[in-house]
């Protein structure tokens, strides 16, 4: 079998990350920013993949984080078996409020649209005690003048940007995680997930540290009073949003298939393209914790 036959665009992948075992005829990568994400073509989707390919695609997006894999016109079933090698469908607490019957979720929004999901900085569910691990995008309908660009932040980078003693101080903290979100914004009820997860998060592959709160799930720091807890919170919260260093903005193309990492990184959505439709589907992974 051919080893991957790489072109590199510019500016060039790493040298570490083009040694990475390769396993498909033709690809072009590209950076999308000199610190993360990665652009990939020349891959076709709508087939099956080896077991050697998936570990490829695995071992990318733990590097990268963020991976677009452009030109995938490709149906639900074959979005589906992509998302199988990276983990199990995740079913969001608001799924049945939405009608979503199966793994793909149709996300839209339109004329009728007064926001879009996802619209302040987050990782995906961190109020379960297995949070999502990953996530897939594709988009189908663009608005046609552009926007709906989605903001990516590197929180491997930005724990590694904190000064030390803030390091020492933050390692020996937990957070409070909750879903308050969906009763408060959506009218949700019921047995809505919380967690306490570690403030700063190793990730289960890399074993890197990770900055792990975010705006919309976090709520408050176990350790502290309520007053600290809020100051420590906030500033971390607008360190993360107000930091260009560590963001990258990207843009869809249609038929894009975006991955995330949603142990290293935190999204926020941009609705700046109302009353205009736009698309996509979207599917969640995450790996169950064994018993």
């Amino acid at each position: 079998m051919n080893k991957m036959n790489l072109e590199i665009g510019t500016p060039p992948v790493d040298e570490d990350a083009i040694a990475l075992e390769g396993v498909f005829e033709e690809a072009r990568i590209e950076r999308l920013s000199p610190v993360f994400g990665a652009s990939i073509t020349g891959v076709d989707l709508s087939r099956p993949l080896t077991a050697e390919q998936q570990v490829w695609f695995r071992n990318f997006l733990t590097r990268y984080k963020v991976i677009a894999i452009r030109d995938q016109d490709i149906g639900h079933e074959a979005l589906e078996r992509f998302a199988s090698y990276f983990g199990e469908p995740y079913t969001h607490p608001m799924a049945a409020a939405v009608g979503q019957t199966s793994a793909v979720n149709e996300l839209r929004a339109d004329e009728k649209s007064t926001a879009a999901f996802g619209e302040t900085w987050h990782a995906d569910m961190t109020s379960e005690e297995s949070p999502p691990t990953v996530t897939m995008l594709r988009l189908a309908v663009l608005p046609p003048h552009g926007g709906g660009d989605t903001l990516f932040a590197d929180t491997v980078t930005a724990y590694e940007r904190l000064s030390a003693p803030l390091k020492a101080f933050l390692g020996g903290l937990t957070a409070r995680h909750n879903s308050g979100i969906f009763s408060e914004k959506y009218g949700a009820s019921g047995n809505l997930p919380e967690a306490i997860h570690p403030v700063i998060k190793n990730h289960p592959i890399s074993g890197l540290p990770t900055l792990f709160v975010n705006t919309r799930f976090t709520k408050s720091i176990v350790e502290l009073g309520q007053g600290e807890s809020r100051a420590v919170l906030e500033y971390l919260f607008h360190y993360i949003a107000e930091t260009p260093d560590f963001q990258l903005r990207f843009r869809w193309s249609k038929d894009t298939l975006l991955v995330w990492d949603n142990r290293s990184t935190q999204h926020c959505a941009i609705f700046d393209y109302w009353p205009h439709t736009r698309v996509g589907y979207r599917v969640t992974l995450y790996e169950p914790k064994t018993a």
